[in-house]
Formats: C-alpha cells, structure tokens, sequence
C-alpha cells in the first residue's frame, strides 16, 4: 500500500518554537552539535504549519512569542491525537504559574535561561532511539 502524500512525514529529532532569534540558534547549534536534526520556528502559527509535514520526537516552545503564541499553539496542538502524542516542553522566562505541566498538558516547563546540561537530558530523554 503506497501512504497519501499528505500522510507521509519527515521525521526530525527537535522542534524549535521560539521567537528570539538569539536563542533559536544557540539551541539549534547545541542540538546538532550531538547529532539531532532541527526544525525551527519564530512563532506557533509556523510551528503548527511545521507539524503538517513533519513529525519531531520532541517540541520545545516558548510561551511569549508574537503571531501565536505558545498556549495557544500548545491548545491546537492537543486538539490532533497525532500531535498531542508528540512529547512536548514548555520554555519560558516568565514564572507566572506556568510550572505546572499537567495544567499545560505538555510533559515539563523548564525555566530560561535553560542549562546546557537540562538541554541534552531532554535530547537523550526524548530523542535517542
């Protein structure tokens, strides 16, 4: 059976969703440096556009971002079967309650500037095969 063209998706390790350029690269650089490919986006309009021809091992999103931000990128997100599957992580600088994942319905929220070492747990915890 061939799968549909809109069925098939490319798979990558890490999707990016944030909108500070700065940041987006630095953690891009990081993930790659040990090997996982990397999607990115500046928003979650475009994350969510991302989604429909990619399927990541892991999201990282932030929450303050212009467009869409990371709630309501997060609030479509669960409305896929498909995508709420995908292990999810909130980034954020703001702590405004937002430490509670269960209420984000996302697997953890780690608070920026983020660590190298929290980076590559998260890589080893949701992307190595």
């Amino acid at each position: 059976m061939v799968a549909e063209a809109s069925e098939q998706r490319t798979v990558v390790s890490i999707l990016l969703i944030e909108d500070d350029r700065d940041i987006r690269e630095l953690v891009s650089e990081i993930f790659e440096g040990e090997g996982y490919s990397v999607a990115t986006a500046c928003d979650g309009a475009q994350g969510l556009e991302l989604l429909r021809t990619m399927r990541p091992k892991l999201i990282l999103v932030d929450l303050n971002m212009p467009v869409m931000n990371g709630l309501e990128f997060n609030a479509a997100r669960v409305q896929d079967p498909a995508l709420r599957a995908i292990p999810t992580i909130v980034m954020t600088a703001a702590d405004r309650g937002y430490g509670r994942a269960e209420a984000l319905e996302v697997w953890g929220v780690i608070t920026k500037p983020v660590s190298l070492e929290a980076l590559l747990a998260l890589g080893v915890r949701f992307c190595r095969d």
